[in-house]
């Protein structure tokens, strides 16, 4: 009898226990994931904090924390990770009473792109191990992988001739609301710059000076269309890297630089597109619209992007520009070449595995290459190594 009375007590202080921590363990208990860094470059790593406080007496021994992450930011410590279409990690921790507990976790960011964490998941049992409590939390932290510089041989001497054309052009061109002086005539100097005042004084030509114009920028124009032969996650990946390389050699010359490309953002849809700007925020500005860029959208054609900017402006005041693009038509080499016009100032820069190369030196397009080297303007196929994209992981 005695023993059939202990049983029911200590199933009443069971049923009892666990209906009081199902009401009270999630309480004053708050849990939080936060990168320590804003951004990374891809390749590199980064600390992810989890911080986990249990601001009541009640101890939580078998405390689990759920959360997941997307796959192209790996844990460097592998254990209670599993990897699926996500990578998911479930932490123990022992919280005790009025405790915080703070654990650092080691990400390598393989990939670039923007990547969030928003969901955290909290699961305790109760003290006699009959069942399991569940709760969700609200978490929001995010990182931006930028892309890593290309590592392509020959991008430095293609900058040098841009940066070659960018100076010829920026001293050539003269602003007419900065008048510097008044010189003699020459041969080369345009009749809208005669002073025919100061001319009928002298009795000789005379000619109006200005200034050199401040407004001289570059522009890189991106491509991402995933339509043609040389489309490939690769060969894309690296276009993006080979804008970044332009991006930050423009700027440390000093140059400012534009961005035009018809690759869509990855949180409001929006068309990438950056204001020339050379101060210290632009790089990181520009970067961020970079790892924010989706590759998987359709967008639409280049030349129009192109055609538009060629619209919108005067050919003098057109900046010295690069085409970076995967993908070859006679529509998009007719649009650039209209774009710079006859004094060239501009180059176009084809990422290609060694595969693809024949492609192009033997398709319908000879005729319109032709067109370019005639304008000036050169073509470089630009062959990744084998290797180039997991370099970077």
């Amino acid at each position: 009898m005695q023993l059939i009375v202990l049983v029911v007590m200590f199933l009443l202080l069971v049923r009892f226990t666990d209906r009081l921590y199902d009401r009270v363990w999630d309480r004053q208990l708050s849990a939080d994931l936060r990168f320590l860094d804003r951004s990374v470059t891809e390749g590199g790593h980064v600390l992810l904090e989890e911080t986990v406080e249990n601001r009541k007496l009640l101890p939580l021994p078998t405390l689990t924390v759920y959360f997941r992450m997307d796959r192209s930011l790996l844990f460097v410590e592998k254990q209670n990770t599993a990897l699926t279409d996500y990578q998911y990690r479930a932490d123990i921790p022992i919280v005790m009473g009025r405790q915080r507990i703070v654990r650092r976790y080691r990400v390598h960011a393989v990939k670039r792109g923007f990547y969030v964490i928003d969901k955290i998941s909290l699961s305790s049992c109760t003290p006699f191990f009959s069942h399991r409590t569940n709760g969700d939390g609200e978490v929001y932290t995010s990182l931006y992988v930028y892309p890593g510089r290309s590592k392509i041989p020959g991008l430095d001497e293609i900058f040098r001739h841009l940066y070659g054309e960018y100076l010829v052009r920026r001293f050539s061109q003269e602003d007419p609301f900065a008048f510097r002086g008044i010189r003699d005539y020459a041969p080369s100097d345009p009749m809208r710059h005669i002073n025919w005042k100061a001319t009928a004084r002298s009795a000789a030509l005379k000619v109006n000076q200005y200034y050199p114009t401040c407004s001289a920028d570059a522009a890189i124009f991106l491509n991402t269309d995933r339509r043609g032969v040389n489309y490939s996650d690769e060969v894309l990946e690296e276009s993006v890297r080979i804008a970044r390389t332009f991006l930050e050699s423009f700027i440390s010359a000093g140059v400012p630089v534009r961005i035009i490309s018809n690759g869509r953002d990855l949180v409001d849809g929006s068309e990438i597109r950056m204001a020339p700007g050379s101060g210290s925020g632009h790089p990181d500005s520009c970067l961020q619209k970079f790892a924010r860029m989706d590759l998987s959208r359709e967008v639409r054609p280049m030349e129009e992007l192109v055609e538009g900017e060629a619209r919108a402006s005067a050919p003098e005041s057109r900046p010295v520009s690069v085409l970076i693009t995967a993908s070859l038509t006679p529509h998009l080499l007719g649009a650039y070449r209209n774009y710079t016009g006859s004094s060239g100032g501009g180059c176009v820069l084809v990422p290609l595995r060694e595969s693809q190369r024949r492609y192009f030196e033997d398709s319908a397009l000879q005729s319109d290459l032709a067109g370019m080297k005639r304008a000036g303007i050169p073509v470089r196929y630009l062959v990744l190594e084998n290797n180039a994209y997991e370099q970077y992981a």
